[in-house]
């Protein structure tokens, strides 16, 4: 290889490196935020590119495993997110990359007149072809960069995926190992265009499944959310009717609490008397609001999961402004708050000491939400995921996912800290159109 074809590879191998971790961020939140580190992966994934394609050659089944299987390990320390998903994404970017390979080989052969192999060699339609190819990666991923992809809850049917698309993948790699062949391309013509476009078809309808399939997953996780919803307007209306109540008695009772003050202190009995005043008072507390913001809604979900918390004996310490220019939705901080509270309720159960303390605020353009609770059990993490420990893990870990979800959805960050005694969730959710 000359010295010029050299560094053009090495070119070439590099646009693919930044067009597949590019294609990694569609998928996974967090980013190497360190410019250097990102230039230094880069080079060593153009240099492991071009190492494999000069000792097995272009379109080598063994180069693409030994390729994928570097990926995933360099990647899988970098970026958070489970094992199967970065598997799954590598993979669908490696079908993107050699589906439109093979597009744009079928469409210069088709206007310029010559035959594929000629495109393998070291020539100027070879460079025309890696122009339009990398061009139209890069606009497929812009395109799915703006579906919000990440947002897509796909875990139910993650196996299914990276099986279909390893098989695609191996069936696109039989075709250009094909193309390599001019004999075969001569003899066997009309059998290698039917396979092409039949792959081409096979690859369209496996993107199309796969939107499909990534919406229902979608709305599984919405529907969801709609129950939650549901379930926080069925915890105020209770709220209210159980407040409605108390007051109601308070009333009722209020002249037969003054006539039996009134007795006692006739009697002399200023120990009994003061001593009744105070249970009266303990009773007019539980009506008092645990905390009192300008946002009904969050106000009544936070109330009533509270005094709940309240009544089981944990210590509460609650700091909460939230902002009059409040674009997040109410229902959706409720969810969240409503999840993350139950959730700090069950880790304390059966312990001496238990509290739970929250901090609201508004910071910059983001509302940052604290909630930290004294824990006894380390939380169980499968693929860099807290898992549930309760026993209705079925529920439990849908409280989990909405969290998630909601984080997500208004591009928000989560960040969970754990001490041996303590466990704190962190989320900030974006505040701005």
């Amino acid at each position: 290889m000359e010295l010029k074809w050299f560094f053009y590879e090495f070119t070439v191998n590099i646009i693919e490196a930044l067009l597949a971790y590019n294609m990694l961020k569609i998928f996974f939140r967090r980013k190497i935020e360190n410019n250097l580190k990102i230039s230094l992966i880069i080079f060593f994934q153009a240099g492991i590119v071009q190492l494999i394609n000069l000792y097995f050659g272009i379109a080598s089944y063994y180069g693409l495993l030994i390729l994928i299987i570097i990926n995933i390990l360099i990647y899988y320390f970098i970026l958070e997110g489970n094992l199967m998903l970065l598997i799954l994404s590598i993979i669908i970017y490696m079908d993107l990359l050699c589906f439109i390979e093979i597009l744009s080989v079928k469409i210069l052969t088709f206007f310029l007149n010559i035959t594929p192999d000629v495109m393998i060699n070291e020539n100027i339609y070879r460079i025309i072809g890696v122009i339009i190819s990398r061009g139209f990666i890069y606009i497929s991923i812009i395109f799915l960069r703006n579906k919000k992809l990440k947002n897509k809850k796909i875990n139910k049917y993650i196996y299914e995926f990276i099986i279909i698309f390893i098989i695609n993948l191996f069936f696109i790699f039989i075709v250009f190992n094909i193309y390599k062949q001019n004999k075969f391309i001569e003899r066997y013509w009309m059998l290698l265009e039917i396979i092409t476009f039949s792959i081409i078809i096979f690859t369209i309808e496996i993107i199309k499944i796969f939107k499909h399939m990534t919406d229902y997953c979608n709305k599984e996780i919405e529907w969801s959310l709609k129950e939650s919803e549901y379930k926080t307007q069925i915890n105020y209306v209770k709220s209210m009717h159980e407040l409605i109540f108390k007051l109601k008695a308070q009333r009722h009772d209020f002249n037969h609490h003054i006539s039996c003050i009134c007795g006692l202190l006739e009697m002399n009995q200023t120990d009994e008397a003061i001593e009744y005043i105070k249970q009266i008072n303990s009773d007019i507390r539980e009506i008092d609001n645990i905390v009192t913001i300008n946002n009904v809604v969050i106000e009544s979900i936070l109330n009533y999961k509270l005094s709940y918390a309240k009544n089981q004996n944990i210590k509460l310490g609650v700091d909460i402004h939230i902002p009059e220019n409040l674009i997040i939705k109410s229902v959706d901080i409720s969810i969240l708050l409503g999840n993350a509270i139950d959730n700090a309720i069950e880790a304390c159960k059966g312990l001496e000491e238990k509290f739970i303390n929250m901090e609201i605020y508004s910071k910059h353009k983001y509302l940052i939400i604290k909630i930290s609770n004294s824990k006894r059990n380390k939380i169980i993490k499968e693929n860099k995921q807290y898992k549930t420990t309760k026993h209705d893990k079925e529920n439990h870990g849908f409280g989990l996912k909405n969290i998630k979800y909601i984080v997500d959805s208004y591009e928000g960050l989560l960040k969970i800290d754990e001490s041996e005694n303590k466990f704190t969730i962190n989320i900030a959710l974006k505040n701005e159109d």
